[in-house]
């Protein structure tokens, strides 16, 4: 697994749409997506996979290194693009132990247009929707909700977290099914100190096998809808990167923002010297000294990255 997983992150990306199909054919939209078929006979085939394989450092040198089961960059201008390439890496051993159809966005970091693409040209007749585009060890479904989904997910001992975007809440909201996006072990994405563990990694791909083994041939519709998102790209001389915001009243003129590490919410631009929410740090005070929440705080900003370097990346729109 290691080595596998060294060879996805150092990747071309032209050439891991192959590296996951491996002897099965697929079909190239240059420049958007690609997408593998479901084997014939797969119990599967009903169940889409959706992954991406670019990353934030697509012009950058990728040197990851692994010790005591954890692999992280020894480029200190680079990360070690594990979102989305150990996704990718789990779509290939899924693909050949299920048969499930992947789709593959060649451009979800800038904009999404090839998922788009695909559920405009593609007849999206599908059960169940799995992505592994998720830090950590949780998973997120966007708002596109199934119960008997999230009892199977707490089941395994998957909890549910809050999400902003990947390429499967395009898919969801196109045809009304039920997503999960699997967290598969990387912490600290898009920023130099991204790392991936590797046995979360494995119990990704358990816990996927599970899924898929449990929800074959069951449909799995949407019992809720998202509600509208006010959402936005910048690019060029502004910014590469998408910025989602749930709620029009928080809106700011920078359009910055990050997640609250404790509850999921949208930080604003004067909140992110901190890691969590306005609200969140007053709970936190009415229960704790402040030498205790320091300590708290200081653990966040390691988990995730240095907030100074947080915030330069999420708003590149100053620097470029």
């Amino acid at each position: 697994m290691k080595q596998r997983l060294l060879e996805y992150l150092t990747a071309k990306q032209e050439d891991v749409p192959a590296m996951i199909a491996g002897s099965s054919s697929y079909e190239e939209v240059k420049g958007e997506y690609a997408f593998i078929p479901a084997k014939p006979m797969s119990k599967c085939k009903d169940i889409l996979l959706i992954v991406h394989d670019d990353t934030v450092w697509a012009d950058t040198l990728i040197k990851p290194m692994e010790a005591h089961g954890v692999i992280c960059s020894v480029n200190p201008d680079a990360g070690i693009g594990a979102d989305d390439r150990a996704g990718c890496y789990i779509a290939e051993v899924l693909h050949h132990r299920f048969g499930l159809p992947v789709l593959i966005s060649h451009n979800e970091e800038r904009g999404d247009s090839g998922t788009h693409e695909f559920v405009s040209t593609h007849q999206c007749h599908y059960d169940l929707l799995l992505s592994m585009d998720r830090k950590g060890y949780g998973y997120v479904t966007y708002g596109y909700d199934n119960k008997k989904v999230d009892e199977f997910l707490s089941s395994i001992g998957r909890a549910k977290e809050n999400g902003t975007y990947s390429s499967i809440s395009v898919v969801s909201a196109a045809i009304g099914i039920a997503g999960i996006n699997f967290g598969t072990g990387y912490f600290n994405e898009h920023t130099t100190h991204e790392t991936l563990v590797i046995g979360f990694v494995a119990r990704a791909i358990e816990d996927a096998s599970k899924t898929l083994e449990h929800f074959a041939g069951v449909c799995c519709p949407s019992e809720t809808k998202r509600k509208d998102m006010y959402g936005w790209y910048f690019y060029g001389d502004k910014s590469d990167y998408r910025v989602w915001n749930d709620n029009p009243d928080n809106e700011c003129e920078s359009g910055r923002y990050i997640e609250c590490e404790r509850c999921g919410v949208f930080l604003e631009e004067g909140e992110l010297e901190n890691v969590v929410c306005d609200e969140c740090l007053q709970e936190l005070q009415d229960d704790y000294t402040p030498e205790e929440i320091q300590s708290y705080l200081t653990y966040l900003n390691y988990t995730r990255g240095a907030t100074d370097q947080r915030t330069d990346i999420y708003a590149r729109s100053e620097d470029e």
